[in-house]
């Protein structure tokens, strides 16, 4: 995590996450690091390391990580359809 003049960086190996105050600040950051390193723009985000992300019409963003809880539960043997016990027990 890296924060600059109004920007924050998120890395996580050879993927990052930019926040900023604003437009101009992104370009700005995002230049500066495109004049270091090769980089993509994929755009607004809706998925990072399992996180959901949410664009709510007030501006606001909504995490979840619905699908990470749903795979933990059937790697220990539960599922929607029956309440398994525990492959522990």
């Amino acid at each position: 995590m890296y924060y600059r003049r109004g920007s924050i960086l998120a890395v996580h190996i050879d993927d990052c996450i930019l926040a900023t105050n604003g437009r101009e600040d992104m370009e700005r950051t995002v230049k500066e690091l495109a004049d270091k390193f090769e980089i993509t723009k994929e755009g607004d985000i809706d998925e990072y390391l399992g996180l959901k992300v949410e664009w709510q019409k007030d501006g606001s963003i909504k995490l979840s990580q619905l699908l990470l809880i749903r795979q933990i539960l059937e790697v220990l043997g539960f599922n929607e359809i029956t309440k398994a016990s525990p492959p522990w027990k």
